[in-house]
């Protein structure tokens, strides 16, 4: 899951003040929607981060918890 991740963690905007926080719950929920949903579900989510380009780590874990069951 990592591997396939990181090239898309450019795209988000990673705030300097809470990093490790927001990349600790970036992690947490990014793990959880790649065990429940398929890869190719997992890559349209990143693929959808990229176009976006500009989320802060809170939207995207707010786009992930929208996809979990």
């Amino acid at each position: 899951m990592q591997e396939i991740t990181e090239p898309y963690l450019p795209y988000i905007n990673w705030e300097n003040e809470t990093l490790v926080d927001d990349m600790r719950l970036f992690w947490s929920f990014a793990n959880r929607v790649y065990k429940t949903r398929t890869e190719a579900d997992y890559l349209k989510l990143l693929e959808w981060i990229k176009k976006k380009n500009t989320l802060y780590p809170r939207q995207v874990i707010k786009l992930f918890q929208k996809e979990l069951p």
